[in-house]
């Protein structure tokens, strides 16, 4: 009679450990919201996506070309490629934008775990849509690549 509640108990322990991995693989593979474009936060998870994907071309398409942030600006720049990252706020004006993320790297720890950091990147409003201006992540030099 012992054994039985033991290997129910057992049974029990497992399925719960199974649920919380079934629920751990589910909400990590959550895909992002896809934000609308035409909007300061939008825009730069489109950059931010091009970024991580590697797609510079792309990415500085969203960068304001009066600005000193190039391309080779981008080829420069290191990032780790299982970077995440979250929107924080946006904070809109008549002309302008500011878009704070949240960048949480690996920190390589044997068990896992992130460095948090917060970003702040700004933009303008066109006539053709938002353009990010200033140095965004993860440049940190723009104007010092030749």
């Amino acid at each position: 009679m012992h054994e039985n509640k033991a290997n129910r108990f057992l049974a029990l322990v497992v399925g719960v450990i199974t649920a919380i991995a079934l629920v751990v693989v589910t909400v990590a593979n959550k895909p992002a919201t896809q934000l609308d474009r035409g909007k300061p936060e939008g825009a730069v998870q489109e950059y931010l996506t091009d970024v991580i994907a590697g797609d510079f071309d792309a990415a500085i398409k969203w960068v304001d070309p009066a600005g000193s942030c190039k391309i080779a600006d981008l080829d420069a720049s290191y990032f780790a490629k299982d970077v995440r990252i979250s929107l924080v706020n946006t904070t809109e004006t008549s002309t302008g934008a500011v878009v704070k993320v949240s960048i949480e790297t690996p920190n390589g720890a044997p068990m896992g775990g992130y460095y948090s950091e917060e970003h702040v990147i700004r933009l303008t409003k066109t006539a053709s849509g938002w353009l990010i201006t200033g140095i965004p992540w993860p440049m940190y030099s723009c104007g010092m690549v030749k």
